[in-house]
């Protein structure tokens, strides 16, 4: 009677420990007894249903597109350790070798990951998901392309982003924070060397990325010399035009490739300028070009007219030498062609012209004679 009630009892156990793993609910230890025959009900009733992995991922850190490979497999935990064998799935294409992502493959943007791991035991799964963050490159702008002279001196330079203020390099390039600047009188810059201004910058993701501008660098000509002012008659051919160092250019009233015509700007006095350029940096010089009234022949007016003192301060006599015909008129201009003074119907062989008290230099006379000839002499009052 005893022994068939414990082949029940053992009987029973099993069919209970089927029923109550298959609706998967744990059950208490239950001992009936210490024969073999109850073993197999003995350890099904005293293991309660295993749990399936617990499958954590943490702190994945943001990347740069430009960095380096990320190692999921760093991140994830199963059941509180580190452990090999699960799946990753994501739509990111940068995850190309399994557990590692590629940023550059990647590109910017959040990317959804999933971490599946089966428990080779019990054949149980869990999964975890996390998002992976890659930033991009922040866009780095070190300006345009530009040409710059020596006598110039610094060039300021001004990188965008500029909030916080990012790195220059480069030769000749010094400075730190918002205050860079490049110096094309530095050591080693080299007359029509171009050269490159690099910057540099990190934004607040830690990520870096540079531009790269070229200035091109010009010597300012040292020295340029118009020569000394000159004087020349109404009349004159025109006249060419030197200059040093050669290969300048001329400019101002009269001036004609590089020649000056008296004829086509009249008497007076002009400034002309000769400038000279290394590709774009130039440098000038002027001279004055006094235009006098047209010359005549230099023996005649020698021998017929006199003019004492010349130079002059208080006055000086005009007197006609010989027999001569006699001044019927005088007029005196300035080197501008304006008239000062202005006499006629003298009717005499000398005239006393007193200074006309403006300002010193250059006057010219126009001396009609009773004959109706004109002659033209230079006086200077002082």
């Amino acid at each position: 009677m005893m022994r068939n009630i414990k082949h029940f009892l053992v009987l029973t156990g099993i069919l209970t420990c089927l029923i109550l793993s298959n609706r998967l609910t744990a059950v208490g230890k239950m001992t009936v007894d210490n024969s073999a025959s109850c073993n197999a009900f003995y350890c099904c009733l005293s293991n309660p249903k295993t749990p399936p992995p617990v499958i954590v991922i943490s702190g994945i850190p943001q990347r740069c597109v430009d960095g380096a490979f990320i190692f999921l497999n760093n991140y994830v935990t199963v059941d509180g350790s580190y452990k090999n064998g699960g799946i990753w799935r994501s739509k990111c294409p940068g995850l190309v070798y399994g557990d590692r992502v590629e940023p550059k493959i990647a590109g910017p943007g959040i990317w959804l990951v999933i971490y599946e791991y089966t428990d080779p035991q019990s054949q149980l799964s869990n999964k975890d998901s996390a998002l992976l963050t890659i930033n991009p490159l922040p866009k780095v702008f070190a300006g345009n392309d530009t040409m710059l002279c020596t006598e110039n001196g610094k060039f300021a330079l001004f990188g965008n982003p500029g909030n916080p203020p990012g790195v220059w390099r480069g030769t000749g390039i010094s400075g730190s924070g918002l205050d860079y600047s490049f110096d094309p009188r530095s050591s080693g810059i080299m007359n029509g060397g171009s050269y490159p201004l690099i910057y540099r910058y990190t934004d607040n993701k830690g990520c870096v990325n540079e531009d790269t501008s070229y200035i091109t660098v010009y010597r300012t000509p040292l020295y340029v010399e118009a020569g000394p002012d000159q004087n020349v008659g109404l009349d004159t051919s025109p006249v060419v035009m030197g200059g040093d160092p050669p290969g300048g250019i001329w400019t101002g009233p009269g001036i004609g490739s590089n020649h000056f015509y008296p004829s086509y700007v009249g008497i007076g006095t002009y400034r002309l300028v000769y400038t000279y350029t290394n590709v774009i940096c130039s440098r000038s010089d002027s001279i004055l070009m006094v235009v006098t009234p047209v010359s005549i022949s230099e023996s005649y007016a020698a021998e017929s007219i006199s003019i004492l003192p010349n130079p002059a301060h208080l006055y000086t006599i005009v007197s006609i030498k010989g027999n001569y015909a006699k001044i019927e008129s005088i007029k005196l201009s300035n080197t501008l062609g304006m008239k000062v003074l202005c006499f006629d119907k003298i009717i005499n062989t000398d005239f006393q012209i007193i200074n006309p008290g403006t300002e010193k230099g250059i006057y010219f006379l126009e001396i009609r004679l009773s004959d109706n000839r004109v002659i033209f002499k230079k006086i200077i009052f002082e």
